[in-house]
């Protein structure tokens, strides 16, 4: 899987790169709020991108580099269990992508919602209760919210095979 990563060279550098900066962008630049816990935002689209396309250390390097990068633009203090969870997303959607092959939209969806039921509802929940001291019955707002959004991720990731974007991105299934 890993070796994926380091056969194209420059060329996955610079991918890898570019998915770093939008996911900063797309997090700390083009989400919103809707409550202090909760935020739309393709964040982690480039993040399970790189994850199903390098391989999980690439997902895991681009999560937790993404979400540095984005702390350090917008000021944001670093939370390093949200900072984990970044990482942890990349990591089991490759983790995941290994394990189910072909391209169905409810394969793709698999491989999208665990990840962030790990990360994005389980980890990030528990970074937010630590940072902010925010009341760990959160994660019923949370979780519903997620699953929906990770749906939608998983579309547009679903949509991305379909058009053969993924291949010209790298992916090889």
């Amino acid at each position: 899987m890993e070796k994926n990563m380091f056969k194209g060279g420059l060329k996955v550098l610079v991918t890898l790169a570019m998915l770093v900066a939008l996911s900063s962008v797309f997090g700390k630049f083009m989400s919103v709020d809707i409550t202090p816990y909760l935020r739309i935002g393709f964040e982690n689209l480039p993040i399970i991108l790189s994850g199903i396309i390098f391989g999980p250390l690439a997902g895991f390097v681009t999560g937790v580099a993404s979400d540095l990068l984005g702390c350090l633009l917008k000021g944001f203090p670093v939370n390093f269990i949200i900072t984990l969870a970044s990482g942890v997303i990349g990591f089991a959607a490759a983790i995941l992508r290994h394990f189910i092959k072909g391209v169905s939209f409810m394969k793709i969806w698999l491989i999208t919602i665990i990840p962030h039921f790990i990360s994005t509802i389980i980890l990030r929940t528990v970074g937010l209760c630590v940072l902010y001291g925010n009341p760990w019955q959160i994660i019923f707002l949370r979780a519903p919210f997620y699953i929906v959004w990770g749906t939608l991720e998983a579309f547009l990731i679903y949509t991305f095979y379909r058009k053969n974007i993924m291949k010209q991105l790298g992916a090889k299934y």
